[in-house]
């Protein structure tokens, strides 16, 4: 098993995968990424993170360097040759120096840690800026956020906005669940359209339930009967804690965990 790099145009080793000083995606985060993982060897949801990395680089005016047919031949290539059982996907396109770089890698899948399902309430203001809605290689304000994760423990830590509404967490989309009906933060707020969020509506109004897309506040928050929050590598994770509020992994939770493993 490898962990490989693709790299405009090369395949390498990815301990040894480089790009120029100059590229403006490592200057100034000029660029857009997307990040995924396999089931049974296979991108899960591979077509709606590309058409939402070619949404972004559109923003960015940033002209594609392949088009989705030639990038998902790519990541194969590269699948096939890591010989990965499962795998975590990255893949970067940059304003690059001459022309626009374009970069995937491949490596084994994270083993998912032990979680005490715990979010916090961050302390930093979500901000209204055209890139909260894009995956873009500008993460400073999350990795700023996230420092609250590890002083607190907690496995996630969601924002709210200058007007006190619950937005998202560093790395996921929140749900909430009440009197049997499920709650999300709507795109209008500034959140990342998430890919696997898109899915889990999907799913839940497939099997039934009612979904409902409006602002909340963190008080509505913790009304809950149920909370969890959605990525691409966890999938739906229940929260059972927020400050000194339990929440119980309830029936629906429970429903979306079982049913998005069947996907």
């Amino acid at each position: 098993m490898k962990e490989l790099a693709y790299v405009n145009g090369k395949i390498c080793p990815l301990a040894d995968a480089k790009i120029s000083i100059l590229d403006p995606g490592f200057l100034y985060g000029d660029g857009c990424f997307e990040s995924l993982r396999t089931f049974g060897r296979k991108p899960f949801l591979l077509q709606e993170h590309l058409k939402r990395l070619l949404a972004g680089l559109r923003t960015l005016k940033i002209k594609p360097p392949a088009s989705l047919i030639e990038i998902t031949k790519l990541i194969d290539n590269l699948l096939d040759q890591s010989q990965l059982n499962e795998a975590y996907i990255k893949l970067i396109i940059t304003r690059g120096v001459k022309k626009p770089s374009l970069i995937i890698f491949v490596r084994p899948l994270p083993q998912r840690k032990k979680s005490n399902n715990k979010i916090v309430i961050s302390r930093w203001i979500r901000p209204e800026q055209p890139i909260s809605r894009l995956k873009t290689l500008n993460y400073l304000n999350n990795l700023l956020v996230a420092a609250d994760e590890k002083i607190s423990g907690a496995d996630e830590v969601i924002q709210v906005d200058s007007n006190g509404y619950v937005t998202e967490g560093t790395k996921s989309n929140i749900f909430i669940v009440k009197h049997n009906v499920i709650i999300i933060p709507p795109t209008t707020l500034p959140i990342l359209p998430g890919v696997i969020r898109a899915h889990v509506i999907k799913l839940a109004k497939r099997l039934g339930y009612k979904v409902v897309e409006r602002k909340f506040k963190v008080k509505e928050l913790l009304q809950a009967n149920e909370v969890f929050i959605t990525n691409s590598l966890l999938g739906v994770q229940p929260i059972n804690l927020l400050d000194k509020k339990i929440f119980k992994t309830g029936s629906i939770t429970r429903e979306l965990i079982k049913q998005f493993k069947r996907t």
